[in-house]
């Protein structure tokens, strides 16, 4: 069976809460995203009845670690708007937003695209590139269907899960040429993402944050998404926001970034994530949340 990270944030927090030592500390919640908002956007099909029990069951176990946590952490203001969308007595106050970041010192530009290529058998050519879960909401036929459109242009994807096999026949019925790396090791990211020319998240629905985007733009690799979730909060500032959730809108996008080729724009991305999602940083606004929240003990948080 598989969990998404909202759920097992969950069933942590169930557990937590109901230790016997739990009374006596402090908590914090990291709110990746709604349990249930998920657990539809996996399940579509599902019939009615279904879907009112499963997302109830799932929003009322969620409000609950909710209630019983100190402080919340949110990585975007889309997750903010989407907690308050779902849990409406959470005081505002228990929310502070910490958004991802990354090492800068290990997802950097080093070496030649060519020697990162070659490392993963990626030949020459246009290359984009994404990393995820192979599953409907990550909106990947979307980028394959969208690459049709765009001749001599080569999809790497690097990610596995159920709609694989799907999606590699569709790149193979639409002529698109196609690579599926499955998974990737973490330490093999950086190279990974410095063997594209661009990295795209075509993302359908409930993108919390988009860590990998800005993992790629550390690395000097520009990435460009759907104007979906939280994906304007990050790639907005930079003009890399597609028209729309479209094989079209994502298709003119991706053209435009080749005609244009802004040699500038590698620097400018890993920049941004420098001024903004720098690990170095980041922390020190989450180490602040948990001195507060120490200080002040269990129950006493922000009300």
């Amino acid at each position: 069976m598989r969990y998404s990270a909202a759920a097992a944030c969950c069933f942590c927090a169930a557990g937590v809460c109901e230790h016997p030592a739990a009374g006596g500390v402090p908590k914090v919640y990291w709110f990746i995203s709604p349990w249930a908002a998920e657990w539809k956007a996996s399940n579509p099909e599902a019939h009615l009845v279904s879907r009112l029990f499963n997302t109830s069951l799932r929003n009322r176990m969620e409000d609950l670690a909710l209630q019983a946590s100190d402080a919340i952490l949110v990585e975007s203001d889309f997750i903010r708007r989407e907690l308050k969308a779902h849990h409406r007595k959470v005081p505002d106050a228990k929310v502070t937003l910490v958004p991802g970041a990354v090492d800068l010192g290990r997802f950097r530009p080093e070496g030649t695209r060519e020697e990162s290529r070659a490392r993963f058998g990626i030949g020459p050519g246009p290359v984009v590139l994404t990393v995820r879960r192979l599953v409907e909401r990550m909106g990947i036929d979307l980028l394959i269907r969208a690459a049709a459109e765009v001749p001599g242009l080569r999809v790497v994807v690097g990610g596995d899960g159920p709609l694989r096999g799907e999606l590699e026949a569709l790149a193979g019925s639409l002529r698109v040429p196609a690579t599926f790396l499955g998974y990737v090791k973490d330490e093999d990211l950086p190279s990974l993402y410095r063997a594209a020319d661009l990295f795209v998240l075509p993302t359908r629905a409930l993108e919390g944050f988009g860590l990998v985007a800005i993992e790629a733009m550390a690395c000097g690799t520009p990435a460009m998404g759907t104007p979906v979730g939280a994906i304007p909060e990050v790639l907005g500032p930079l003009g890399l926001v597609f028209d729309g959730v479209t094989p079209q809108a994502i298709a003119g996008g991706i053209r435009r970034f080749f005609a244009e080729r802004d040699a500038a724009l590698p620097e400018r991305c890993r920049a941004h994530v420098a001024a903004n999602y720098d690990w170095a940083r980041v922390i020190e606004r989450t180490e602040r949340v948990l001195i507060e929240v120490a200080r002040e003990g269990p129950g006493h948080g922000r009300r």
